[in-house]
């Protein structure tokens, strides 16, 4: 059976091809631009993604902390309100242990 087309490559090319193959071996890769295409979109997207999800859990990290802040300076301010309060009423038990001991 013979070949009624012209081959594709030369015999020079041929040869480089064979010494490739012998020597350092040869990877032969085929690609579909549709397919590099949509994956470059699903890539990008996929990127997207990680960006505004990397920025919500940064500002909701913020928000945490000011609420945390903002909690800390209310305990502390309940903290100093309830030692005034604790001090006028150690003011208050002395003066009433005061006058029951004047009436005995």
């Amino acid at each position: 059976m013979s070949l009624t087309r012209p081959p594709t490559l030369s015999p020079e090319e041929m040869e480089k091809l064979i010494e490739r193959l012998a020597n350092h071996g040869a990877r032969i890769s085929m690609t579909d631009p549709r397919v590099t295409s949509v994956q470059n979109w699903i890539f990008a997207a996929i990127g997207g993604v990680l960006l505004l999800l990397g920025g919500w859990v940064g500002q909701s990290i913020s928000e945490l902390n000011k609420n945390m802040a903002a909690v800390l300076a209310q305990n502390a301010y309940g903290q100093r309100v309830n030692d005034a309060q604790d001090t006028r009423l150690d003011i208050y038990d002395g003066r009433l242990r005061a006058v029951e001991r004047q009436l005995k």
